[in-house]
């Protein structure tokens, strides 16, 4: 039983980190960009909100249209690195990282084509809100629903059946031993 509940919390500790990584992912990114093509930054970190103040107006036109996507192109561009990586991390007899791959590959490849696609016709603000004043919403969330479509397709085709096999070998491993 003991050992149920500290799976249980290597489980929950994987995912509050995989969303902890792809928040820096995401958004540190995006400040990056900005403070490369000259933009002023402004990051506090008010009780446990974070607030990042980027001064778009000094960006161009394209300048903004990379702002707005970059954050979400490149959690899913690290999120298909960590897929071609799962086979080399199941191969470490390390639970935790198992269940860190797990859960962070899928929150890189499901959160911001969910939310561009679908998330966002429910909500104002956000990268769509800056998005659709450079951009068409309507062509951005056509893309982003067909990643989604595609991303979720490798994950239960490809990445899901590679955890189960692990899981299963964990557990036969821990039976006899």
């Amino acid at each position: 039983m003991a050992n149920t509940n500290q799976q249980n919390l290597g489980k929950w500790a994987a995912l509050i980190w995989a969303l902890l990584l792809y928040f820096v992912i995401h958004e540190g990114i995006k400040m990056l960009y900005a403070l490369c093509v000259g933009a002023s930054v402004h990051v506090s970190f008010v009780s446990l909100q974070y607030e990042a103040m980027v001064d778009i107006g000094t960006m161009t036109h394209s300048q903004q249209c990379v702002f707005w996507l970059i954050g979400s192109v490149c959690t899913t561009v690290v999120g298909y690195m960590m897929f071609l990586l799962t086979d080399k991390i199941l191969k470490v007899n390390r639970p935790w990282m198992h269940a860190f791959d797990y859960y962070l590959t899928i929150v890189l490849l499901v959160v911001d084509p969910v939310y561009l696609g679908i998330v966002s016709l429910m909500m104002e603000g956000g990268d769509m809100s800056g998005i659709g004043t450079v951009m068409d919403e309507q062509v951005v969330r056509l893309i982003a629903e067909l990643v989604s479509i595609a991303n979720v397709f490798v994950i239960i085709k490809y990445f899901l059946p590679k955890h189960r096999i692990a899981w299963r070998m964990n557990r036969l491993h821990d039976e006899k031993g």
